[in-house]
């Protein structure tokens, strides 16, 4: 990924995703993260709650 004082850009796309993990445990999440989105190349950046509400924030990147 290039940074904002190159003078070329990149070609890598970085995807994120909010997953909805309301409900489940610390271990579920990691099962459920892991099997279905971790086996894809997306990584946890962050896990945030919002009104009641938990949700990782995923990304990956891919070249564009």
């Amino acid at each position: 990924m290039g940074t904002l004082d190159q003078p070329t850009g990149s070609n890598v796309v970085r995807k994120i995703k909010f997953v909805d993990v309301t409900g489940y445990t610390p271990t579920q999440v990691e099962s459920v993260y892991n099997n279905n989105y971790g086996a894809r190349g997306w990584r946890i950046i962050q896990v945030l709650e919002i009104a009641n509400k938990r949700y990782v924030i995923a990304e990956k990147e891919e070249q564009g």
